[in-house]
């Protein structure tokens, strides 16, 4: 049997509280805290809103390590507000 090849060349995991993790095309590791707002306000969608910013950032061109930590910042704002409206700008 013919074990699966795996193609992803960066793979990144949103651990929520403890932050999230990344590996980059290297095997280098990086690994951001979390960025709990103020007031928890709305958790619901802060997982989509991270990968939205993990997705965002690497259209860019961005860095994998940057585009970590504002994805980060991303879902921890979206915690202290209700509802998605308004993150974008």
């Amino acid at each position: 049997m013919t074990q699966p090849r795996f193609l992803a060349s960066q793979l990144v995991c949103g651990w929520g509280e403890g932050g999230a993790y990344a590996r980059d095309r290297d095997n280098r590791d990086y690994h951001t805290p979390a960025f709990p707002p103020p007031r928890l306000v709305d958790t619901l969608a802060a997982g989509d809103v991270f990968n939205a910013g993990i997705v965002h950032g690497l259209v860019r061109k961005r860095s994998l390590e940057l585009t970590l930590i504002e994805a980060a910042r991303l879902a921890g704002r979206k915690c202290g507000q209700q509802g998605i409206e308004g993150l974008a700008g």
